[in-house]
């Protein structure tokens, strides 16, 4: 007894990868252009308080009063010495004393006040240059989205370039092609967890220096 036997060929097609887009790339850069600028316009007003705080109170000018007053404590002390009125002396001593510690609790607001001002400058810096990076993104974005000429392809035009697909991929086995994109993926998400561990750092910098100034200004 003889048994028909047939031979199956499976012929191999690429799959379809389907793809869902939650949001298109220029509406993604649309808003976080606007959250930079948020942010921007937060760091201005805080550079201009802290601005404020060191003209306004005039910390330097009460610095320099204080030295004057501790020198003037210092040269009253001295002849209170020299005319034998030591209690005197004491008393104008123990002022001085209370002089200068004000004036060191003013050097360091002074300084803590400076520091923040140059942590909010270098946070400024940075956040217009990523502005200015991501809007020229977003016109390339913009311009990569302009509406293509659409051609329609009849069936039969379609079948017969699949069936030439198929010949090139039996001929030439097929390759992953995919390495550079995610290379690109890769890099994409290593600049955008760079600027993320930059925002965190530069964000707890500015915490600690801002705790310091309350800290500061507490203490006087």
């Amino acid at each position: 007894m003889i048994q028909n036997c047939g031979t199956l060929f499976v012929q191999w097609r690429p799959c379809r990868v389907r793809t869902v887009c939650l949001a298109s790339p220029s509406t993604t850069g649309i808003i976080k252009t606007e959250q930079l600028r948020q942010q921007l316009d937060l760091l201005h007003k805080e550079s201009e308080n802290t601005r404020a705080k060191v003209s306004a109170n005039n910390v330097r000018l009460r610095l320099m009063r204080l030295f004057e007053a501790a020198e003037k404590l210092r040269r009253q002390a001295a002849v209170s010495v020299q005319t034998g009125k030591e209690n005197d002396a004491w008393e104008l001593l123990f002022q001085k004393k209370k002089v200068m510690q004000a004036m060191e609790k003013s050097k360091s607001r002074i300084e803590v006040l400076d520091e923040l001002l140059a942590k909010l400058n270098e946070a400024i810096s940075i956040k217009e240059d990523q502005l200015i990076g991501n809007v020229g993104l977003d016109l390339e974005v913009g311009r990569e989205e302009a509406p293509i000429p659409i051609r329609i392809v009849s069936s039969k035009e379609e079948n017969l370039s699949m069936s030439n697909a198929n010949q090139d991929l039996e001929s030439d086995p097929p390759k992953f092609v995919q390495d550079q994109e995610l290379l690109v993926v890769s890099t994409s998400q290593r600049e955008l967890y760079a600027e993320k561990d930059w925002n965190k750092t530069i964000m707890r910098d500015l915490s600690i220096v801002s705790c310091k100034v309350k800290l500061t200004m507490n203490s006087m």
